[in-house]
């Protein structure tokens, strides 16, 4: 496209063209999927952030302070403090699920910033959410289907606790078939708040 300028003398015969090209569309069909935000400085192609309404807060990679796991390092997706009383979130792409095959869909977070976290290297420590929600910050994975967002798992621990990465699954065999995307949201309660992390996220068949 191009904008033409003219007057009593005719039109501006240097007028620019432009061109662009649209992103294709990044509806995943394929699985198993993995993300180990490995790629980039930003969020992967395909995924959108949500910013917080003030500083406009979003979330990046750090790979200064990967989750590390059977000998592998993974970078982690990663919020940093908000105010009290916002939220900000990473979305995925959408992704059509099969229909015929149980899928799962798990990956590894923790109420912290990736630098104050700790790792069980078994992968086995569970969380031990505080309620409500410890007063300090919160995180929630939900799910877009048929219009609207549900959160599936919440993640909110003591802050006086020491924190571990925790891996989680979820069971999507209530979604089969269904065309979904997913989000990680970081909501903050005080000025204590210390972020969020993500690594590892794996979508496949269920096989337990």
């Amino acid at each position: 496209w191009k904008v033409v300028g003219y007057n009593d003398k005719g039109d501006c015969a240097t007028a620019s063209t432009w061109r662009f090209t649209t992103q294709p569309d990044a509806t995943v069909t394929t699985f198993p999927y993995v993300e180990n935000f490995d790629k980039s400085s930003g969020v992967p192609t395909g995924w959108t952030c949500v910013l917080s309404a003030q500083y406009k807060r979003g979330w990046s990679v750090n790979s200064l302070y990967p989750y590390k796991v059977d000998g592998k390092e993974y970078p982690a997706l990663f919020t940093t403090w908000l105010n009290p009383g916002e939220w900000n979130a990473v979305e995925t792409p959408e992704f059509k699920l099969l229909a015929d095959v149980p899928m799962s869909i798990s990956y590894v977070w923790g109420d912290e910033h990736p630098s104050d976290l700790n790792t069980d290297p078994t992968a086995t420590v569970q969380k031990h959410n505080v309620e409500p929600n410890n007063g300090i910050s919160a995180q929630f994975f939900d799910i877009y289907v048929d219009g609207e967002w549900h959160t599936l798992s919440t993640l909110s621990e003591d802050s006086s606790a020491k924190k571990y990465w925790i891996t989680e699954k979820v069971d999507l065999a209530p979604y089969a078939g269904k065309t979904v995307k997913f989000r990680w949201r970081h909501e903050s309660y005080s000025n204590k708040d210390d972020g969020g992390s993500l690594a590892h996220v794996l979508i496949q068949e269920n096989k337990d």
